[in-house]
């Protein structure tokens, strides 16, 4: 039995974290957190008990988690991290 949740579920988040960085985009809004951000989130995925250290990818949904932890748009299924917001001067 795998460790990951099925084709469907992963196919069903890829697509919302796809939709949610397009409007992202069309709506002129960071796609990519900046270094930082990104490798905090990425050490928490490290740490974290979900991920299958050989494939990077969490066993809650399925994605690859050094792509994930970089997309501004997208959160944590866990909540460890939350969605990238930008901060008004």
């Amino acid at each position: 039995m795998s460790e990951f949740p099925s084709i469907f579920t992963q196919a069903r988040s890829l697509a919302k974290d796809l939709w949610e960085t397009r409007k992202a985009m069309g709506a002129d809004l960071p796609v990519i957190v900046p270094d930082e951000v990104g490798l905090a989130r990425l050490e928490l995925c490290e740490n974290c008990e979900e991920l299958d250290k050989e494939s990077y990818r969490c066993k809650k949904c399925g994605c690859g988690m050094k792509i994930k932890t970089q997309l501004a748009v997208v959160k944590c299924p866990l909540d460890k991290w939350q969605k990238y917001e930008v901060e008004s001067a």
